[in-house]
């Protein structure tokens, strides 16, 4: 019998999400850009902000119409106020249907605080600069974590893939076993 992996992964997404970055700032509007697949947008679609792990499409954070035209490509825009403060979750963007499927799912990324970020980064550049040795040490722990994030993310895109498809998956068997009563 296949791995339940190999059968999740042979299903693809109708929707694909164009360049997702690892971090986004939490004080910027964020545009998010996709790609329709093999599906046709329809009245109703959305692109929703989802925190990682979530069950259910009523447990997004926001979310934003999508515009209904003839185009393959198409980016909706998240008000900044609509964005995660403070928070060290993982989120991803999901394109909902009008019929609250999931059509399509983005890498996971983080919403992240710019002004913190770069007062951290500064104060651990400020005590590397007392000693070349320190900086060193710092550069190759950065490009070490750097890899190891990589490899970590490419490992959760799997998964999310596995578990988006086995969300599709359950949907239709439920729809099968709702049709058979």
């Amino acid at each position: 019998m296949d791995k339940l992996e190999d059968k999740f992964s042979s299903i693809k997404q109708l929707v694909e999400f164009i360049d997702i970055k690892a971090d986004y700032p939490d004080n910027q509007h964020l545009k998010c850009a996709f790609k329709l697949l093999n599906y046709k947008g329809q009245e109703g679609d959305r692109v929703a902000i989802y925190k990682l792990g979530w069950d259910t499409v009523k447990e997004y954070i926001a979310f934003e119409w999508v515009l209904v035209n003839n185009t393959r490509e198409n980016n909706v825009i998240f008000n900044q106020s609509m964005l995660p403060k403070n928070s060290n979750d993982m989120f991803q963007l999901c394109y909902i249907s009008s019929k609250n499927e999931t059509c399509g799912v983005s890498e996971p990324f983080h919403f992240i605080n710019p002004n913190m970020k770069l007062s951290t980064l500064d104060c651990l550049r400020s005590f590397s600069s007392d000693s070349d040795c320190l900086s060193l040490n710092y550069e190759r722990e950065m490009s070490s974590l750097k890899e190891e994030n990589k490899v970590f993310r490419n490992q959760l895109q799997i998964l999310m893939n596995m578990v988006t498809s086995a969300q599709t998956l359950l949907c239709q068997q439920q729809k099968e076993v709702n049709r058979l009563k």
